[in-house]
């Protein structure tokens, strides 16, 4: 009798821990689900405002809370509310210490500040994340650093400065084979000159990033690239 309470004591505790570890794994499902979710609406909201930065890939953290103030973080960056977005980036740095992590926190907070117009700040923060990825040897964060960097420059209105790092990052971008950070690049390339009142090349520069944003079926990104394209063609129209 006492080795058949036993047995059943023991089955049950075997339920009861199985249970147990479906309910977190469920739980740690629905935590990422929603950071994945909350990250792509501040990506989004950053392409809908045209702010052409790339973002980092984001590890999902083993601590339910550093998931939660990840989560805190983009829909602060969604928001619009920066010095928030900031400051819970900056906690989630403080205890990191993968450093692939800490350059996707840092290329994080520049974002937020570039966001801000704090345009100084971005730069010091990005160059911070670069050294990092130069020290890791990581070819896709060094392209999304030096994209961005080119678009603070940009907005500064220092354009040799800005085209350097769009066509620095451009190369890295085609030689990892990254479509997506090619097409933006090339996209942000065709910005600029069309700005300068190089239609001919900007009109280049669209085109090949149209043709990659379909290829990705990036139809957002496609759609304002068309625009773009469809402009410039007709102010040749114009002025021909």
């Amino acid at each position: 009798m006492l080795a058949v309470v036993i047995t059943v004591i023991g089955f049950l505790a075997s339920v009861f821990y199985i249970y147990e570890f479906v309910i977190k794994y469920k739980r740690k499902k629905y935590e990422e689900a929603r950071l994945h979710q909350v990250i792509e609406e501040a990506m989004r909201k950053q392409i809908e405002s045209h702010q052409a930065l790339a973002f980092p890939s984001i590890e999902t953290p083993n601590s339910k809370e550093k998931i939660e103030l990840l989560i805190k973080a983009y829909s602060c960056l969604r928001d619009s509310q920066y010095s928030e977005s900031i400051d819970s980036f900056v906690r989630c740095l403080a205890s990191e210490t993968d450093e692939k992590q800490r350059i996707a926190f840092l290329i994080s907070i520049g974002n937020s500040y570039y966001s801000q117009g704090k345009f100084d700040e971005a730069i010091n923060t990005y160059q911070e994340a670069y050294n990092l990825a130069q020290k890791t040897g990581d070819d896709s964060d060094r392209a999304t650093i030096l994209s961005n960097l080119g678009t603070v420059h940009k907005d500064k209105g220092a354009t040799e400065q800005a085209i350097e790092h769009y066509q620095k990052g451009l190369e890295i971008y085609t030689a990892i084979n990254d479509s997506l950070g090619t097409a933006n690049n090339l996209n942000n390339l065709g910005f600029i000159f069309q700005g300068n009142g190089d239609r001919q090349k900007a009109l280049s520069y669209y085109q090949q990033a149209y043709e990659l944003f379909e290829k990705a079926g990036a139809k957002f990104q496609s759609a304002i690239t068309e625009i773009n394209i469809k402009k410039l063609e007709a102010l040749k129209q114009e002025s021909a």
